[in-house]
């Protein structure tokens, strides 16, 4: 056999076993998964990941196995390498959401919502509906506050949010998007809008008319044509309002 053909014989076959070995390691795991020895599989998951790095699906493999293990830590750890390769998958960003807000990690919440697409906007204001709670959370993010804080006590304090009659705060009551208009417009400070636009949904008598129109003109909510006051307002809308907040400087 002539040199150069024997040259490339042995690289084939050396190549041949390493990708056999790397994809043997991945079907070990495979089996340890089945068998339901999720300790094993996690291992060789994670001695398969670190050679093919951008293989997605031993992820989702060794994301499960973490879950089923309880090693939550480990688990999340596999969801943040999931963003860091900007994933397209949703439910890696809603997992990793609930987390942070299990925590009561507000500035990762809103780290989150940064970060996720725009096809995935309609999905998260499907599953979290924005409560009193939650708005006080994304407040809380918006201006960095430490953990330990009670998010609906600082944003009553700012006064974003009211105490009831009663003194209680109800953190769990739905938001509509008239509550959020009024919400919002108590952190402008007393001004007259200039431009007033046509709303469907909102007569220029309504009360909540002008509010609505001063958070347009200071660039808190844009003009929205299919806006429904009675309708429980969506989360994005609200982040996207409360960074406009932060970024004019009315939450601190």
């Amino acid at each position: 056999m002539p040199r150069c053909h024997y040259f490339w014989t042995l690289i084939l076959v050396f190549t041949s076993c390493f990708f056999f070995k790397r994809q043997n390691e991945f079907q070990h795991g495979l089996e340890f998964y089945k068998r339901g020895d999720f300790e094993q599989a996690a291992g060789k998951f994670t001695r398969f990941s670190v050679k093919r790095a951008q293989n997605d699906t031993v992820l989702y493999y060794l994301f499960d196995c973490y879950q089923r293990l309880g090693e939550t830590e480990k688990g999340i750890g596999v969801l943040e390498e999931f963003v860091r390769r900007k994933s397209s998958d949703v439910n890696v960003y809603l997992h990793l959401f609930r987390y942070r807000q299990r925590r009561s990690d507000f500035s990762g919440m809103s780290g989150i919502l940064e970060k996720i697409r725009p096809s995935m906007r309609t999905r998260f204001n499907a599953e979290f509906p924005l409560t009193r709670q939650l708005l006080a959370e994304l407040t809380c993010g918006a201006a960095q506050m430490s953990l330990g804080i009670d998010p609906v006590s600082y944003a009553v304090e700012q006064g974003l949010l009211f105490r009831f009659p009663d003194g209680n705060l109800y953190e769990q009551d739905t938001l509509t998007g008239g509550n959020l208009i009024i919400a919002l417009d108590s952190k402008l400070p007393p001004f007259y809008p200039r431009h007033f636009y046509a709303v469907p949904a909102i007569s220029s008598h309504s009360f909540l008319y002008l509010p609505y129109m001063r958070l347009v003109e200071y660039g808190i909510l844009p003009i929205d044509p299919d806006l429904k006051p009675a309708a429980p307002a969506p989360l994005m809308n609200a982040f996207d309002a409360i960074n406009s907040l932060r970024e004019q400087g009315l939450i601190k």
